[in-house]
């Protein structure tokens, strides 16, 4: 029984390397928003306009990833946030955004804000913090680069590449 399992398996994990969307870096075929309204249009296909963001120094490193991905200086410090951050116990690491249309679809739909937790811990994460502000902009997982679900500490910069293709895939940043 545990035989046929493990073929079973073996077989499934062949067939999703053998398909396209598993190709490493070149895999610009998912779409990288949530959906064709997710994230702040404000920012996107040339609006470029600033999406405000709390002021909590360990987000830095995560604004200032984006910030040069996109071209532009799309994520900034406000005293009127649309992007809050807290620690969090209860969580070691998420991202949660509302709706300017409400809660139902609110990933899909334009952001009205979003908040960050991440527990004390991880502050000095730079690749969780990436990964989550990334949430923050309407990203959603894919294969390779930030947006990858991993609890990795480190930005490396063979990431650059994809990541920057997610930005002109958004809109947040012209196509190089």
């Amino acid at each position: 029984m545990a035989a046929r399992k493990l073929v079973a398996v073996a077989f499934i994990v062949a067939g999703l390397l053998a398909t396209p969307a598993a190709a490493a870096h070149a895999d610009t075929t998912k779409t990288a928003l949530f959906g064709p309204n997710g994230g702040w249009a404000q920012a996107r296909n040339g609006n470029r306009t600033t999406i405000g963001v709390v002021n909590a120094p360990w987000l830095k490193v995560g604004m200032d990833y984006w910030n040069k991905l996109a071209g532009w200086n799309m994520l900034a410090f406000s005293s009127t946030p649309q992007i809050t951050a807290k620690v969090d116990r209860t969580c070691l690491y998420c991202a949660l955004a509302t709706s300017t249309t409400g809660v139902v679809g609110a990933w899909a739909s334009p952001f009205g804000s979003c908040n960050v937790s991440i527990a004390r811990d991880s502050r000095r994460n730079a690749r969780l913090i990436a990964h989550e502000l990334g949430h923050c902009i309407g990203l959603q997982h894919q294969l390779t680069g930030v947006m990858k679900p991993s609890n990795a500490a480190t930005l490396p910069t063979s990431f650059a590449a994809f990541d920057q293709s997610l930005m002109v895939n958004a809109g947040y940043a012209a196509t190089t």
